[in-house]
């Protein structure tokens, strides 16, 4: 069973193919719940990290996860990309479906007790839905399973979960700055520029801000900060 999320950026598909063969393979021959993790290019803030441990396989290509980190710091995030034992956490999974039945009932027994309802009871999948708890299966069972493997990744991945990974994946113009929407520019740089009103925006001397502008409100922050987004919301 292969778990992938629909939204994220891959590139180098070859890689990526690759890399999910690998875990398969892993999965296929061994009672753990694998996942990929994404080497990472820089110490965002904006990731969960898996911290691995040592090799389960002869040829170094998966590692037995010790612990999984929450969003870090941005001096944390330096620590875990300096050390070279951490990676971005993807959300894409391996398992066979036994070793994960065995591990959620484990784990994460209310879920497993729902889930057994719902094939017991297909008919009332929406009221045993609705009891569920809002929990993703990164808290319900990896962080608790013992049985956890990752296998390193390098191909681009983006996760597209702020506003400076949409500005990673934007075209640039030759000052580096990402734009979509009417804008008048001077002395602007490095700087994720989006206008999504039917006004020309005037925009003079920065560096590396993030501006977005549309009919329900505007945001202006440096780029590398967008991910207190959620804190100024509330």
């Amino acid at each position: 069973m292969v778990v992938v999320p629909a939204d994220h950026v891959i590139r180098d598909e070859e890689s990526f193919f690759k890399t999910l063969n690998k875990a398969i393979k892993y999965a296929e021959s061994n009672d753990s719940l694998v996942t990929i993790g994404i080497t990472p290019t820089h110490p965002y803030t904006g990731y969960g990290y898996i911290e691995r441990g040592n090799a389960v396989d002869d040829n170094e290509e998966v590692y037995s996860v010790k612990k999984f980190h929450e969003k870090p710091d941005y001096e944390t995030a330096q620590h875990y990309v300096q050390s070279g034992r951490f990676l971005w956490n993807s959300g894409i999974f391996v398992w066979k479906k036994s070793v994960f039945d065995l591990e959620l009932s484990k784990n994460f027994p209310d879920l497993f007790s729902a889930i057994s309802e719902i094939s017991k009871r297909p008919e009332d999948i929406e009221k045993i839905y609705e009891r569920l708890p809002k929990i993703s299966i990164d808290y319900g069972l990896m962080e608790r399973s013992s049985k956890v493997a990752t296998v390193p990744a390098s191909f681009y991945w983006n996760d597209i979960g702020s506003w400076d990974a949409v500005y990673d994946l934007l075209i640039k113009d030759k000052n580096g700055n990402a734009v979509e929407g009417e804008f008048s520019l001077k002395d602007v740089k490095n700087c994720l520029l989006i206008n999504h009103t039917q006004k020309k925006l005037a925009v003079s001397g920065i560096e590396g801000f993030i501006l977005v502008a549309t009919s329900e409100g505007t945001l202006v922050c440096r780029r590398g900060e967008s991910q207190d987004i959620k804190k100024i919301i509330k």
